[in-house]
């Protein structure tokens, strides 16, 4: 077997809470043509999905522009019973509007 080895570089986002040793969460973004993957390692949980075909917005702003929990549940593999786990529900109203506020500064929206 051959395989083609392509190397690239990703973002990695590292949020703590202040004067705790929990609730932390890694957040890596890779942005390709037309689509992106999200990995998050955190004290909530661990999820990952690569999207394509988001258009021609930036992967960044994909994430911004969708704020939908189920979706985002579903599509990262944190539901049970069709549902977003109690673990991902406290993930999304925690940490997760933390993240979109640092990506829409950088984005400058």
């Amino acid at each position: 077997m051959s395989y083609t080895i392509l190397k690239s570089e990703a973002e990695l986002y590292t949020l703590r809470l202040l004067g705790v040793h929990m609730y932390w969460a890694d957040i890596v973004l890779y942005e390709s043509p037309c689509g992106g993957r999200l990995v998050i390692a955190s004290d909530y949980g661990t999820w990952q999905h690569y999207w394509i075909g988001i258009g021609s917005r930036s992967f960044k702003k994909f994430l911004i522009d969708t704020n939908d929990e189920n979706y985002m549940a579903e599509k990262l593999g944190a539901t049970r019973d069709d549902e977003p786990t109690p673990q991902f529900l406290r993930f999304w109203e925690e940490v997760w509007p933390e993240f979109i506020k640092q990506i829409k500064d950088e984005e400058g929206l």
